[in-house]
């Protein structure tokens, strides 16, 4: 029973692990994408939209996500789309600094707290 039963939970823990690894590696690889000299908006965006249907609350995912609507960068500019991202990344984390600005600015545009370029990369 005790090997049966831990045999069943290290598959368990395996399997959260791979899935953890697999929703990890679309987020980077469209991080990758974003950052480099030509950004590859469209290819980000299949990645985040990978990362995001494996792991809904991905926070990283949901902020680029919420970027690329917020400055219409590979998509159509959707500011209320770009809110609905950013609304979600905010409850996972409360202290993220461009997300707190983005959800300021598009409630109230002269409310930027610090100003931030348009670009994609890290901050």
């Amino acid at each position: 029973y005790t090997l049966v039963g831990t045999a069943v939970a290290n598959q368990h823990l395996f399997h959260n692990f791979s899935l953890a690894h697999a929703n990890a590696y679309h987020t980077l690889h469209a991080q990758l994408c974003l950052s480099s000299k030509k950004p590859d908006f469209a290819f980000a965006k299949k990645c985040l939209d990978k990362a995001i249907e494996k792991n809904p609350n991905d926070e990283r995912a949901l902020e680029l996500l919420g970027k690329l609507y917020f400055y219409g960068q590979g998509v159509p500019q959707d500011k209320e789309r770009a809110k609905k991202y950013f609304d979600t990344a905010i409850l996972i984390n409360p202290d993220n600094k461009f997300v707190i600005n983005r959800l300021a600015e598009l409630a109230n545009p002269a409310a930027l707290v610090e100003p931030e370029s348009a670009a994609l990369v890290d901050e």
